[in-house]
């Protein structure tokens, strides 16, 4: 079985020595080689990917990604460590492109045939990241802000979404890829949004294309960071901060358990929480003096970097200071051991990035 062997590259890759950018790089040119190939007739389910997607959170990532929130853990892993979309990619990409200039493949799709086919395969991926499929050879987000891939007959589309469309019969391959990977990022935030989480509650009104920017530049500030200092600010950035008062909850249960002021300061009324500890208490281990503002509620709730012009050196510095102060938190409450935890991935990575800035070139896309 072909996803069998993957997971067991995966775990031979997971005993490399080095940190995660190292393994990745293994990764990919060997598990990742091996998963990524479906062939034209059958897109795997999501329930045959699980068991090699751990092996690979495993390989690269370690047990950091048990305490992140989902969607935003997807998000800054990157698109290439993720199997629900790299598997399946290519061929979808030379399917669509194909149908725009082969009679045969597009007779495929207006047959509606339902056994093993290319089409069949390309409808399942489309639908996987977040595509519905409305007019034959069309699709459209279902989100907000996205946008609409047609592959020969723009006209077919609404007329006030036909600006939004991305014609695969005269488009460049790196502008579909550009294309597939957003809408791809775009799901990842919808999830996280409509997870019911206390950490997602108001933002679920902001789309993926408000708050793009926003990742990206986190993305890039987190790709600076050493090691160590890397894997604190992947979980703060991912919602893996711990706060005393949910660590309570979790122990506790949330009905059985009163919450009792922050007991470092002994002020906050909802105790110790995570917005008490980031932005109000001025006794957290290893802080020195009042903590900086946040400039944004995506950087109140997640240490986010804004896209305000003017503080960046500020947004980095309450980053890795936010990244500190849960090394601190840890040792504090586990010791040293489990402070240092596992480094993160290359959040986007290096990799990543510069694959992004070649689809730019190859077609009218722009930066990923």
């Amino acid at each position: 079985d072909r996803m069998k062997k993957a997971g067991n590259k995966a775990s031979r890759v997971a005993g490399l020595p080095g940190g995660p950018r190292r393994r990745q790089r293994f990764l990919a040119p060997t598990a990742g080689a091996i998963a990524r190939w479906t062939g034209f007739a059958r897109l795997p389910t999501k329930r045959e990917l699980t068991g090699t997607q751990k092996a690979f959170d495993a390989a690269v990532f370690g047990r950091l990604h048990r305490a992140t929130a989902l969607g935003l853990r997807q998000l800054f892993r990157g698109h290439q460590a993720q199997l629900d979309f790299i598997v399946g990619m290519t061929e979808v990409v030379q399917v669509l492109r194909g149908a725009a200039a082969d009679p045969y493949t597009k007779g495929l799709w207006q047959a509606r045939r339902r056994w093993a086919s290319p089409a069949s395969l390309a409808r399942a991926y489309m639908a996987r990241i977040g595509f519905q499929e409305f007019d034959g050879l069309s699709w459209a987000w279902r989100g907000t802000g996205g946008r609409h891939v047609c592959v020969s007959d723009v006209q077919s589309l609404p007329e006030e979404e036909r600006g939004r469309a991305l014609c695969v019969e005269t488009s460049e391959v790196g502008e579909l890829k550009h294309v597939l990977r957003e809408q791809w990022r775009s799901l990842q935030w919808t999830k996280f949004c409509q997870g019911g989480t206390r950490l997602a509650a108001g933002l679920e009104e902001m789309a993926w294309h408000d708050v793009e920017k926003e990742f990206k530049r986190t993305r890039a500030l987190l790709a600076s960071f050493g090691p160590v200092e890397a894997c604190h600010a992947f979980a703060v950035v991912t919602g893996g901060y711990i706060s005393h008062a949910r660590a309570l909850r979790v122990v506790s249960g949330p009905r059985d358990c009163e919450i009792p002021p922050c007991h470092r300061c002994g002020r906050g009324p909802e105790g110790a929480d995570r917005e008490h500890e980031w932005w109000h208490c001025d006794a957290m281990p290893g802080r020195t003096g009042v903590p900086e503002r946040p400039g944004s509620v995506l950087q109140r709730r997640l240490g986010w970097v804004t896209a305000a012009p003017g503080r960046k050196a500020v947004d980095a510095r309450i980053l890795q200071g936010l990244a500190e102060l849960r090394r601190e938190v840890l040792t504090e409450r586990y010791g040293t051991r489990e402070a240092e935890g596992e480094p993160a991935p290359p959040p986007g990575g290096a990799a990543e990035e510069e694959e992004e800035r070649r689809e730019g070139r190859e077609g009218s896309g722009g930066e990923g």
